[in-house]
């Protein structure tokens, strides 16, 4: 065994965590009998045996994301191959240790009546639901109201819709591991970069920027010279190593990515050294006729159009061109299908009068609608409760209530 009796007793407070110890103890047990599909996974075996000894204590924060992971992502324990490539994964990304920095469940949380919310949410859960991109764009609209102005069906979050959002991070994620810093501009990239420095345990920084009335584009380019030039005044052995920035923002109809696309060739064309990764969280809830893969990667060069949507001509991107001599800029793309938080003011604000409004999690069980409440406590904000979701802490929690992602 792996984790012995008082090990797995000794997290009495964790019991997710006290069953992702026993599910590895499981999978030991699968590798110590040899049970490979083929023959050529032996050398998973060596791979896999080495990484789970190697560092119990780091072994442990894995475990912690994995424990709170839904539990259709994770492979079957018989599976050895898919099982070590996901603990794998990881391990290698550095992940955020869920038991001391994000609390598994919050504090005031309760089932509630989800006609306190909307006086329709059959119709809402129908829209949302729809094949029909009109029908989701109509659902989104009813959810989301009012910007600056907070209604109660804006506390609305459809519980699938979570798992996407975590799916997208986790594949930008995984393009970060040699990122120094991401910069988000406030508001939606500013949340999505929170998640990143969150889920790499602040390994890569978070650097939020305020966005100004006008000209976002010269805000990232005069914030990443200063840190590029800050950067190099430091490494005073090599100052011109190369170095990658990462860049967080949400792409809707592409209009603030096309910005960033702009801000990616100054910077390249002016360092060579520096590689910029462009990490773009997108939302397609409300159209059809996607042109992109759920998780589209491409190294931008040369400069021309790139079409998000069939028969949309104003949604495409600018692809700039980047000289020769200079540095690399990398695009990935993530499908959250519907972005969390965005354009609903009261989960982006760090503080102010509607910060503490509830989050009303809801999705149709065994054909009725079920709804969770999650209220923000003891100086905490909507947008905290936000975070924490995304990244898995309430997985559990929800469970108990019956809503299972």
């Amino acid at each position: 065994m792996f984790f012995d009796q008082q090990m797995i007793d000794d997290q009495a407070g964790y019991p997710a965590l006290q069953r992702a110890m026993q599910r590895v103890n499981e999978l030991v047990q699968w590798l110590a009998n040899g049970r490979w599909l083929t023959q050529q996974d032996a050398f998973i075996k060596e791979q896999a045996l080495a990484l789970l000894l190697a560092d119990p204590a780091q072994f442990l924060n894995v475990l912690r994301l994995v424990s709170l992971t839904p539990r259709r992502l994770l492979p079957d324990a018989r599976n050895v191959p898919s099982c070590i490539q996901y603990l794998s994964t990881a391990f290698e990304t550095q992940r955020i240790d869920l038991k001391q920095e994000l609390p598994e469940r919050p504090s005031n949380i309760g089932k509630v009546d989800i006609n306190r919310y909307s006086g329709y949410p059959d119709q809402i859960y129908a829209n949302l639901t729809s094949s029909k991109a009109t029908a989701r764009a109509h659902g989104i609209e009813t959810i989301r109201g009012s910007d600056k102005i907070y209604s109660t069906q804006q506390s609305l979050i459809f519980a699938p819709i979570i798992l996407r959002n975590r799916l997208a991070l986790q594949n930008l994620v995984q393009m970060t591991s040699s990122c120094t810093a991401v910069f988000g501009l406030e508001r939606g990239g500013a949340l999505w970069s929170d998640y990143i420095g969150l889920m790499t345990r602040g390994q890569t920084g978070s650097i939020k920027l305020p966005k100004p009335p006008k000209n976002p584009t010269r805000v990232f380019v005069e914030n990443i010279e200063k840190y590029v030039t800050a950067w190099q005044a430091s490494n005073t052995t090599n100052p011109q190593a190369r170095l990658t920035i990462g860049i967080a923002e949400t792409m809707v109809s592409g209009g603030s990515a096309n910005r960033v696309l702009k801000a990616a060739r100054t910077i390249a064309n002016a360092h060579s050294n520096v590689n910029l990764k462009l990490l773009f969280a997108r939302h397609t809830h409300h159209r059809s006729g996607d042109e992109l893969t759920d998780f589209f990667s491409l190294k931008v060069k040369q400069s021309r159009k790139l079409s998000l949507f069939r028969d949309a001509e104003d949604e495409v991107l600018s692809l700039p061109g980047i000289r020769r001599d200079g540095g690399d800029v990398e695009m990935f793309i993530a499908n959250a299908q519907y972005l969390l938080g965005e354009d609903i003011d009261y989960q982006l604000t760090y503080n102010g009068q509607s910060a503490d409004k509830p989050l009303v999690i809801f999705d149709k069980v065994r054909d009725q609608i079920k709804a969770v409440c999650i209220s923000p406590s003891g100086g905490h904000t909507a947008r905290e409760m936000l975070i924490r979701l995304v990244l898995g802490c309430y997985d559990e929690t929800l469970a108990e209530f019956g809503i299972r992602l």
